[in-house]
């Protein structure tokens, strides 16, 4: 699937499945940037607004869609909206890139770990080096809850930017404040 997503960056708009549990699940989005493991997309929820940014496996992707009426629909959708500025992925990871991006914006993130299938662990990215992510972790309240050091080759899936993760970043700002 590397090369179907890879040559993807210069089709616009792409329909991605990585859940054969749930055909139904699918993620939209445009494809930013491609490496060995990793595939970087830009998402859009199903009204055309920007829906975060996410880094799949690319060995869980079994499918591709691109030049759908579905697709045309939302690319018509999506003009309507302002959309977050680019990510510069580069031709390296998508793991690193991503690390950049989240240190730069101060942007939460979710990951998850070691193919878990669900999101182990939220919160923001306060280091990135020698193959190690420091976040500080939040809590589903927003709260600080410590700080994890990660391997960076066992992160399998992050998200960022989402509704999720905007809500998570609202609520913290809220404990912040009140802890002030």
């Amino acid at each position: 699937m590397k090369s179907v997503l890879e040559s993807a960056k210069q089709k616009g708009y792409v329909c991605v499945y990585d859940h054969p549990d749930d055909p139904s699940s699918f993620c939209v989005g445009r494809v930013i940037g491609v490496d060995e493991r990793h595939a970087l997309l830009q998402c859009l929820d199903a009204d055309g607004r920007d829906d975060g940014w996410t880094l799949k496996p690319i060995e869980q992707v079994y499918a591709v869609e691109e030049d759908t009426a579905y697709l045309s629909r939302l690319a018509l959708l999506a003009r309507r909206f302002e959309h977050s500025s680019p990510l510069e992925a580069g031709d390296g990871s998508m793991l690193e890139a991503m690390a950049r991006h989240v240190l730069k914006e101060r942007a939460c993130v979710s990951i998850e770990l070691h193919e878990s299938g669900v999101f182990d662990m939220q919160g923001y990215v306060v280091r990135a080096e020698g193959g190690i992510l420091h976040i500080r972790q939040l809590s589903d309240d927003g709260a600080d809850n410590g700080v994890a050091h990660i391997r960076m080759d066992a992160i399998t899936r992050a998200d960022w930017d989402s509704d999720r993760e905007r809500r998570l970043e609202f609520l913290s700002a809220l404990q912040s404040a009140a802890e002030s």
